[in-house]
């Protein structure tokens, strides 16, 4: 510790990446700071002995415990400090970095210098090269900043574009030079990539240039095309504000080391079940990814099963069946509590399938009028832990959003159904089947598409065979 102590206090006040070992020298974490000193010290309380601060997450202080020494290295920036520390966590893979080991981060807009004609890409694999200039990371807005680059600078549009002899449509447009036919040399080019650095570095030029577009746009009445402009420009401006950010800010989430996650949830799947006293029995799975609703992949279930345990192991069986098909979650959240929790955990074990589960349920208060009224609080649990956050907690309402969102797709879905159902027992009642004896069949069958399939001696046992011959007779239309 005495060692430790010496280098935290003498570290230097330049941007740079910090790594923690422990007793035996193996690597325990590495982080990245603007100012060294002051982003190490602030892990630590130095009196009456040198000890983890309190505030700090579960994860860090259980790796500052183990921590005997620290090194050091400076950077020229925060810049370079956060792509050393990229490369670093991956290559070295520390026991307490969670946020990058899936090779999943923040994207970049890159490009290799070294070519004759080179061009800007989005990459999210940062490589120790100095012929390659990266820019961002981008939380957000990436997207639109490198359209904005090819859409205002006479870039190559496409990589197979060098391939070919002859000039296209890009540059008929004006948007390309023709590299392909020597009409610009690789001297020239290099000059307008200088320029469109520039306007990487410094944002207000791009917005200064789609402002003269939108004006020019707006002039020729061609209002659509203007309003596209005007939000590419709101979508620069917001990269703006989150960049003056810190970088810790940015890449600290939210969220994976709080829950001790495995990974980053870059891709999430969340589980609701809905029904109404055992009727029209569905459930509902929704899915996050990187930060925006993927509806195309919303999946909707019908349910035989008459408890919420029941309700839930069929609905995640089920899933599990697709699971290696088409894109693959690395979280999934379920509404319930501790035990639908331990069924998911054991049902994806059983699978062999490997991504991290969390739960969030409402807490059992013993009035349950304080519930109703939204006394209590929601509770998320975790493998190892439960955490009863503040609902002020930008954690706690992410998780909230997601439950929320499989909550609504699940009632949506069970109000379609139970107005089917509810049709097709006024055509049962009219047939001269009553309420008991169709909530006799529901019980036994499960649901009506359960019921219409089923065979008349299979009818005959669970009702009568005077209920059977009417079914059979004349089934249910779906």
């Amino acid at each position: 510790m005495n060692n430790l102590l010496n280098t935290i206090q003498n570290l230097p006040t330049s941007s740079g990446v910090y790594k923690y070992f422990n007793r035996d020298n193996r690597l325990l974490y590495i982080g990245k700071a603007k100012n060294l000193k002051n982003r190490v010290k602030s892990y630590w309380r130095f009196t009456p002995s040198l000890l983890p601060n309190s505030n700090l997450t579960i994860r860090i202080i259980k790796m500052l415990e183990e921590a005997s020494s620290l090194e050091y290295i400076v950077t020229e920036s925060e810049k370079d400090a956060l792509i050393l520390e990229n490369s670093l966590i991956k290559e070295l893979q520390p026991k307490y970095n969670i946020l990058l080991r899936d090779n999943k981060t923040y994207p970049y807009i890159s490009i290799d210098n070294s070519l004759d004609f080179p061009r800007f890409e989005i990459t999210r694999e940062v490589r120790n090269s100095k012929n390659i200039s990266y820019y961002g990371a981008y939380p957000n807005g990436g997207r639109v900043i490198f359209d904005t680059l090819y859409e205002l600078f006479p870039l190559v549009q496409k990589k197979s574009c060098l391939n070919g002899k002859k000039a296209c449509l890009f540059y008929e447009i004006g948007r390309c030079l023709a590299p392909c036919e020597g009409k610009i040399s690789s001297k020239e080019y290099k000059k307008i990539i200088k320029s469109a650095k520039k306007a990487l570095d410094n944002r207000e030029i791009l917005i200064d240039k789609l402002n003269e577009k939108m004006l020019k746009l707006s002039m020729e009445e061609r209002y659509e095309e203007a309003i596209i402009v005007r939000d590419n420009i709101e979508a620069i401006k917001r990269v703006d504000m989150q960049s003056k950010k810190t970088v810790e800010e940015e890449i600290e989430p939210k969220i994976a080391e709080l829950f001790e996650l495995k990974s980053v949830p870059y891709r999430v799947e969340s589980f609701d079940n809905s029904h109404l006293f055992g009727q029209a029995r569905v459930g509902a799975m929704i899915v996050w990814d990187n930060g925006k609703w993927d509806k195309s992949s919303y999946r909707k279930y019908q349910l035989k099963s008459k408890d919420e345990y029941g309700q839930m192991k069929e609905m995640v069986s089920r899933r599990i069946e697709k699971f290696n098909s088409g894109k693959r979650a690395n979280l999934w959240v379920i509404d319930g509590g501790d035990t639908l929790l331990q069924l998911a955990l054991k049902l994806i074990k059983e699978a062999k399938i490997e991504l991290d589960i969390i739960a969030i349920a409402k807490e059992k208060l013993d009035y349950k009028t304080r519930r109703a009224k939204g006394g209590a609080r929601d509770i998320i649990y975790t493998k190892n832990s439960v955490f009863e956050l503040k609902p002020t907690d930008k954690r706690l309402q992410w998780v909230q959003r997601l439950r929320d969102e499989a909550h609504r797709f699940a009632l949506s879905y069970h109000k379609k159904k139970k107005r089917e159902e509810d049709m097709k027992s006024s055509l049962l009642e009219k047939k001269g089947i009553g309420k008991a004896t169709l909530k006799k069949l529901l019980n036994y069958f499960g649901t009506f598409e359960a019921i219409n399939s089923a065979s008349f001696n299979e009818i005959s046992v669970a009702s009568s065979k005077k209920v059977a011959k009417i079914l059979k007779t004349e089934i249910v239309k779906k």
